[in-house]
């Protein structure tokens, strides 16, 4: 998938988030369902914790996943460098749309609890999740990075595994 096609992606997911978070945050601040109070607490702890939750997914399944391309391209002796790329293109793509996903379903449950109980203070959510999707939208300069990343020259302990499973 291209730079500009992954960006076109996340850019959708973000716009359809604002766009929930505004129709529910509308009809919350019109008053037009009758909210529940009593789900105020839980909601506000569900929210609170989910954030952390999203952001410590993204970087463990993104971590493990650029370990993981980095490994098979290591252990290539004769890596065609075009397939390479395309490898670590892919790899770049999954890893942004996680990030963009993780962080959508965040503030997407900031919106639809202030939906259920009006209290518009849970549209905080998705605003922090627009601050964190720009943070982390990607870029050419940010794909050159991750690819310098994982292009870096083997270690020690990556040599010992690759010997090993050879």
């Amino acid at each position: 998938m291209a730079l500009k096609q992954i960006q076109l992606v996340c850019a959708a997911l973000a716009a359809g988030m604002l766009a929930a978070a505004a129709i529910c945050g509308g009809v919350a601040f019109a008053g037009m369902l009758q909210p529940s109070r009593a789900l105020i607490p839980p909601l506000a702890g569900i929210v609170a914790l989910s954030f952390p939750a999203c952001v410590l997914l993204s970087i463990a399944v993104g971590s493990s996943q650029a370990q993981a391309v980095r490994m098979r391209w290591l252990r290539q002796e004769d890596a065609d460098a075009g397939e390479a790329a395309d490898e670590f293109e892919a790899s770049f793509a999954r890893s942004a749309l996680l990030r963009i996903a993780t962080l959508e379903g965040f503030g997407m449950l900031g919106a639809v609890s202030a939906l259920l109980t009006g209290e518009l203070l849970f549209l905080v959510a998705p605003a922090i999740a627009v601050v964190g999707m720009g943070v982390v939208f990607p870029t050419e300069s940010k794909y050159r990075a991750y690819v310098d990343r994982l292009t870096q020259p083997v270690t020690d302990r990556e040599q010992r595994l690759i010997d090993a499973t050879r």
